[in-house]
């Protein structure tokens, strides 16, 4: 994910933000700020409106059309585009877009969507790649969520520890239980959860080394 999202900003130089359905709003779960404004109320983990602009749109787009603009409906001045990402089979689990300045936006709204269709393709690939066997590292790219939103709280819980991967890309369970402060049993749920969706893969890890061998 959050290398698609990378990928987005440095084609069209605006903020790039992945989010998916949730209960009570689209939940953020990666944000990559862009060259010209930063869209603060983006941040991984925040809850976006039900009618949150073009995400909320993009959503439900009908047959047809693949991404979707808006101009200044949630925020007056700033508008955004935005593109479904599907699963192979065709459903709809969560939505890659950009924001920024509506005069920034808006001459660009189609290029921005050819840029964000190649990054929601990439993303809902990723899903179906085999997983090895480990310890936890965030992929590249990172796939898209499920189809059916979990609880509020568990969904928090695992934008904390995808979060947590993001900064540190290759941890152990021990590392990420002291990063999100949840109990050991409840991380090993969540990898379990999340390398079975596809949002984290685990490796094995590397033989010691001798000097290693030696403590």
């Amino acid at each position: 994910m959050h290398a698609q999202l990378h990928w987005v900003r440095e084609h069209v130089g605006m903020t790039a933000y992945f989010c998916v359905p949730g209960e009570g709003g689209l939940l953020c779960l990666g944000q990559v700020a862009g060259a010209v404004v930063d869209m603060l109320d983006l941040g991984p983990g925040r809850i976006l409106p039900p009618d949150a602009g073009a995400a909320a749109h993009a959503l439900t787009l009908p047959t047809g059309r693949e991404w979707s603009v808006d101009d200044g409906e949630v925020t007056q001045g700033i508008a955004s585009v935005a593109v479904p990402v599907r699963r192979d089979d065709g459903d709809v689990v969560g939505v890659i877009a950009v924001a920024g300045l509506r005069a920034s936006v808006l001459p660009q709204a189609e290029s921005a969507a050819q840029s964000l269709t190649v990054a929601a393709r990439a993303l809902g690939e990723s899903m179906s790649r085999p997983r090895s066997t480990g310890q936890a590292a965030a992929r590249r790219p990172e796939p898209a969520a499920r189809t059916s939103a979990p609880a509020p709280a568990l969904i928090l819980k695992a934008g904390a520890l995808m979060n947590a991967l993001a900064e540190e890309r290759i941890a152990t369970s021990a590392r990420l239980t002291e990063l999100t402060d949840e109990p050991v049993s409840s991380v090993y749920r969540m990898l379990a959860t999340l390398t079975e969706i596809g949002w984290v893969e685990q490796i094995s890890p590397a033989a010691p080394t001798a000097s290693e061998e030696d403590c």
